[in-house]
């Protein structure tokens, strides 16, 4: 049988990047995985509503498109908003400041304009709470983007729900 460096030199330099590329490639966690890590954070918190991405439209965590531009885009549906894969957040159900959002994006260039997007949210709330007993407690919420995700908290204590986020997205 015949030695074929060449061959072999082309299949090694084919091979190679594709074994380089399969160790880069990372599972994900699912949004719904880290809002519940970052609600058990929190020491107590209101009654509330989980929606999620892919919930049917006869389900309660079904968020519709109306619910979506409502929450973030300011009555239009945001077109950032195509750019989340996944999502999951928690509302109140009684007129208090107790929300988290967990986003994951196409990228972390997506993960920064969604980002944005939360930051007007909050401005909203802030707006609401503004001289009420409550408007410290929206004054320490905390927005993060970590890669391609995105981490909302408004709550008791926004610090411990990022923490557990983080350790969430870790996997």
């Amino acid at each position: 049988m015949k030695n074929h460096p060449p061959l072999r030199l082309l299949l090694l330099l084919v091979l190679l990047p594709l074994l380089f590329l399969s160790a880069c490639v990372q599972v994900e966690t699912d949004a719904s995985t880290i809002l519940a890590a970052m609600c058990e954070s929190q020491p107590s918190m209101p009654a509330g509503q989980v929606y999620l991405k892919g919930a049917e439209a006869d389900e309660t965590a079904y968020a519709d498109n109306e619910l979506i531009a409502a929450l973030f885009g300011d009555g239009e549906y945001p077109v950032e908003f195509f750019a989340v894969n996944d999502f999951a957040f928690r509302l109140s159900a009684h007129p208090l400041p107790c929300e988290f959002a967990v986003l994951r994006c196409v990228s972390p260039q997506d993960a920064y304009d969604v980002a944005q997007l939360c930051h007007r949210r909050l401005d909203r709330i802030r707006l609401a709470f503004l001289n009420s007993p409550y408007s410290d407690t929206v004054e320490k919420a905390q927005i993060e983007t970590r890669g391609s995700y995105v981490l909302f908290a408004l709550g008791e204590d926004p610090t411990a729900a990022l923490e557990a986020g983080r350790r969430a997205c870790r996997g």
